[in-house]
């Protein structure tokens, strides 16, 4: 009877820990690219509310095209290398 009572509360136990686990890793890995795109989008007059209050109001006539710069993949690496470095 002991021998089952104990395999039950394990294995109702071994999932909670898993998702704890789970969870916390997800957490961790996500935190830092999260921040940097949070980060990314507060450039962005589309992502800020004032932007629209104004829209609204009618103090902006219309939505200004957004300036992106292409950027290669190997200039990338090359300013975080810079980065890094500085």
């Amino acid at each position: 009877m002991t021998k089952q009572v104990f395999a039950d509360s394990v294995s109702k136990i071994v999932p909670v820990i898993g998702g704890a686990v789970s969870g916390g890793l997800t957490y961790t890995t996500f935190k830092k690219c999260c921040l940097s795109l949070k980060h990314s989008f507060w450039d962005l007059s589309l992502c800020d509310t004032v932007f629209y209050e104004k829209l609204k109001n009618g103090e902006i006539d219309e939505i200004p095209e957004e300036e992106y710069i292409d950027v290669a993949e190997s200039e990338i690496e090359t300013i975080l290398e810079e980065e890094e470095n500085a």
